[in-house]
């Protein structure tokens, strides 16, 4: 069986593959874009899925903060530190 397509038809097809083409490479150009290594409070807690009282655990064992103006901002690099530090306990 072979189907006949007409211009438009084909013009069509074109740009939705095209279309989702984009979608593919946006979602991988995400994916490989450098992450973020500096986080306020409220970002910290909502990247690693943890309360005020979870922060406040970590800040007990040593996670530190830079000041920016009026910002705290912690490092994941340490945050990632101290839970390795708490799963070897």
């Amino acid at each position: 069986m072979e189907v006949v397509l007409s211009e438009a038809q084909s013009i069509k097809i074109k740009e939705q593959i095209s279309i989702l083409i984009d979608e593919v490479i946006t979602e991988h150009i995400e994916k490989i874009k450098p992450y973020k290594r500096y986080f306020t409070r409220i970002e910290l807690q909502k990247f690693i899925g943890i309360g005020a009282s979870s922060m406040e655990i970590l800040k007990q064992h040593g996670l530190k903060y830079a000041m920016l103006g009026n910002r705290h901002l912690f490092d994941i690099e340490d945050v990632y530190k101290i839970l390795e530090d708490l799963k070897k306990r």
